[in-house]
């Protein structure tokens, strides 16, 4: 049970660090950006791992 909490805490904490990557990063075009992040937001677990 406590592996399931800390399986998706550590998603969790993937996640946001992608999004803050994604903001931080310059891409050659703003909707390269804002691409990534709608896809990591709506797609977050597959949207991550591709990010």
């Amino acid at each position: 049970m406590f592996s399931f909490g800390l399986i998706g805490l550590l998603c969790l904490a993937l996640w946001i660090f992608a999004l803050v990557d994604i903001v931080n990063s310059r891409f050659r075009q703003d909707t390269t950006k804002i691409v990534w992040a709608l896809v990591v937001i709506f797609i977050p677990f597959i949207g991550t791992i591709l990010y």
